[in-house]
């Protein structure tokens, strides 16, 4: 099981970044975004607006 904490409002924080190096490759895109996609019932692509570029 993963559970994810934010540990708001504290200034520190865990970097995503840093948790991605350690998971297993297979676990990635569910962690970071396929499972809240699942969870919320979300679609998988939208639109782009002009101008905007792709962060992951």
């Amino acid at each position: 099981i993963l559970l994810f904490s934010s540990d708001y409002p504290h200034w520190t924080f865990d970097d995503p970044r840093w948790l991605v190096k350690h998971l297993p490759e297979h676990a990635r895109e569910a962690v970071m975004f396929r499972n809240g996609i699942a969870t919320y019932h979300l679609p998988e692509t939208v639109p782009a607006l002009e101008g905007q570029v792709r962060v992951f």
